[in-house]
């Protein structure tokens, strides 16, 4: 009897220790799975760490950033300032410029011009007590007001930048639709201006108008050879400037010429 006891508490042993194996077994995956987690947590935390160093550096980034952009804000303010002042003083002087040219070009005129400070005309005309705007202006004050003010704009430009001190003002027949009295005066005033750095080409068959230069350039064509001759009169330039300018004219002119034929052919 003690025997067969003896057996059956081994067989019940023997079953507890396979159940002891089997959740050692099961704990033993248990643990390896743990592990695993425990790898991705500290992976997970390794790239945490990283984007917490990313984003300390972003941070950094950031106020340097908007410390910059403080500094450009109080520099465009600065900038502001000084364009306002800047613009301040070129009006003035285009002002000045303008109404002097004005007056040479068209004096004695019943319509006052008023430059406003962003460089628009203003045409007024005062009857009695009563000052009234001016919706259009006749065809030649148009074309002279026109020429006042781009000889005035020139003149202010080459001023204030040195990229333009030797700038060249080109007038493409300025006296269209001009009386002889308006050329007369147009001429005043380009004589009057041409001693400015820089220079004006004016490009003109009125033979008034081309009094007022100091270096007259003539085109004439020799019907017997069909050559366009290029004649100068109290010019004073180098060899290498003159064949520049020759180049230009005579070009233009075979253009022209060119163009001409093209159209008569067609």
């Amino acid at each position: 009897n003690r025997l067969m006891e003896k057996s059956g508490n081994r067989e019940n042993i023997d079953n507890e220790i396979g159940k002891l194996d089997e959740r050692r077994k099961m704990l033993i995956a248990e643990l390896g799975r743990v592990e695993e987690s425990i790898k991705t947590i500290d992976r997970d935390l390794n790239e945490i760490d990283k984007l917490r160093v990313e984003m300390n550096r972003l941070e950094e980034k950031k106020k340097s950033i908007e410390k910059f952009k403080n500094t450009l804000e109080i520099f465009n303010k600065i900038v502001e300032e000084v364009e306002k002042k800047l613009l301040k003083i070129l009006v003035e002087e285009f002002r000045k410029y303008f109404y002097e040219y004005t007056s040479i070009i068209i004096p004695d005129q019943p319509i006052e011009i008023i430059v406003k400070d962003d460089f628009s005309l203003a045409n007024k005309i005062k009857i009695g007590r009563a000052t009234y705007d001016v919706v259009s202006l006749s065809g030649g004050q148009n074309i002279a007001l026109s020429l006042a003010y781009r000889l005035a704009l020139n003149t202010t430009v080459r001023q204030y930048s040195p990229t333009l001190q030797g700038s060249v003002l080109i007038l493409d027949e300025p006296t269209t639709g001009f009386s002889r009295d308006l050329v007369s005066r147009l001429k005043e005033l380009l004589s009057s201006v041409r001693g400015e750095s820089g220079q004006i080409i004016a490009v003109t068959h009125d033979d008034t108008l081309i009094e007022a230069g100091d270096c007259r350039i003539t085109l004439n064509l020799d019907p017997t050879k069909h050559e366009t001759l290029v004649n100068y009169n109290e010019c004073e330039m180098s060899e290498s400037y003159r064949k520049h300018v020759e180049n230009i004219l005579i070009g233009s002119i075979s253009g022209k010429q060119n163009a001409l034929n093209e159209i008569v052919n067609s």
